[in-house]
């Protein structure tokens, strides 16, 4: 399964939609999270509970989002 980034959609009255991680109960974070690619997701996606975000336009937080990091060097 692969996974998304994922940030609430903007809303007028609050500033962004809030939607629960099914699995944790946590809202999703203003700043985007990533996300396993599930039905759940896939249906906040449609319904425009959501917004997806293209690497490009992610931030990276530290080691855990560099593809490198997973791979030992040859060295």
């Amino acid at each position: 399964m692969d996974n998304i980034f994922l940030k609430p959609a903007p809303a007028a009255a609050d500033g962004v939609v809030r939607v629960r991680d099914p699995q944790t109960g946590a809202p999703l974070a203003a700043s985007g999270e990533w996300k396993a690619r599930s039905q759940y997701w896939t249906r906040r996606l449609r319904d425009g509970d959501v917004i997806e975000v293209q690497q490009a336009e992610v931030e990276p937080t530290g080691v855990r989002n560099r593809p490198e990091a997973h791979y030992p060097s040859d060295h």
